[in-house]
């Protein structure tokens, strides 16, 4: 384990040189290059998440349905389960449309 002062500097140069030697092995076993590809892919699911979750916001059936099964489920009348597959079968009725729009 490392220390360092930033008030005083001490211990810096040991650090700086730790991060140095950690990334000079990272580079020679290609592990940075598996790292960078792993959070591409992570970035990458990360961003469809978001692209279709926005979808589903904008969806119009979505949008019609949402506080009816909201309701249904706060009521106990409708499990989460079941909730969810009604709003995305509205949502996958809107999709050609949602996405022309794009």
């Amino acid at each position: 384990m490392l220390t360092s002062s930033a008030l005083t500097g001490k211990g810096l140069d040991e650090v700086w040189q730790a991060v140095l030697d950690h990334r000079a092995e990272l580079e020679s076993t290609h592990g940075l290059e598996a790292r960078r590809a792993g959070q591409q892919l992570e970035w990458l699911w990360s961003l469809v998440n978001g692209e279709v979750l926005d979808a589903v916001k904008r969806s119009p059936r979505v949008k019609a349905l949402r506080k009816v099964v909201e309701a249904e489920i706060g009521a106990g009348d409708l499990s989460a389960l079941e909730g969810a597959e009604q709003l995305v079968k509205a949502f996958v009725e809107d999709v050609p449309s949602l996405w022309s729009e794009t």
